[in-house]
């Protein structure tokens, strides 16, 4: 019995010394760490082929996503574009260092949660270091961006 109760003591330690440990804030319940990992595997799937691996974009056809106002300030734009596509103002969208002639596919289809995680990715990686996207910002954007040309 004094053994029992001896083990319950140390186990009762235990779980008070792992809860008491500086967590990172969840993110609409994702863990930081998670909605990255997720992001960085998106953006693969989805991004790389146009944006490329390191995040500088093809001149002339697709705009770097290193150091762009969009990627460092403001996750908002960044919201638009990714759920809508090129289409909204190409004009305001675009990096202000040149033209490009490919076009942005919308990516609507993606959930919340996956669009919040590529573009925290992106915000977060070759020297950006604007912070999170959380999936309630791209559902928030939802409404007046599915709405966009009808």
């Amino acid at each position: 019995m004094t053994r029992s109760i001896a083990l319950l003591a140390v186990a009762l330690l235990a779980a008070c010394s792992e809860s008491s440990a500086p967590q990172a804030a969840a993110i609409d319940d994702i863990h930081p760490s998670e909605l990255l990992a997720q992001g960085e595997a998106l953006y693969t799937q989805h991004c790389l082929a146009c944006h490329m691996v390191n995040g500088d974009g093809v001149p002339g056809m697709q705009p770097a996503l290193t150091g762009w106002a969009s990627n460092t300030g403001s996750a908002d734009a960044m919201v638009e574009l990714t759920v809508r596509g090129i289409g909204l103002s190409a004009e305001t969208m675009l990096p202000p260092s040149g033209d490009y002639s490919a076009e942005m596919p919308a990516f609507a289809y993606l959930s919340d949660t996956e669009i919040a995680a590529i573009l925290s990715y992106v915000r977060t990686s070759w020297g950006n270091n604007t912070g999170l996207v959380p999936p309630s910002a791209v559902r928030a954007a939802r409404p007046s961006a599915d709405s966009f040309g009808e």
